[in-house]
């Protein structure tokens, strides 16, 4: 039997580990929150993950400043 490379192996493990997820269906077990406590507290999730957030926002102000200085230079 053939080796296989290291681009044809991780192709296999990745095709593998979709087929068990897959299998599993982890999505039909998935409720979301149910009580008002917890849909208020999943409601701010935006707030630490979403566009929101800080570091998102940190993330665009650099890219912007990034872009400015490249336009700046090529001007």
């Amino acid at each position: 039997m053939p080796r296989l490379t290291n681009q044809e192996a991780e192709t296999r493990r990745i095709a593998l580990v979709r087929a068990a997820f897959i299998l599993r269906k982890p999505w039909l077990a998935s409720t979301g929150p149910r009580t008002v406590a917890g849909k208020r507290a999943t409601a701010q999730n935006r707030l630490s993950h979403g566009a929101d957030s800080l570091a998102f926002k940190a993330a665009m102000a650099y890219c912007d400043a990034v872009g400015a200085a490249l336009v700046s230079l090529i001007e």
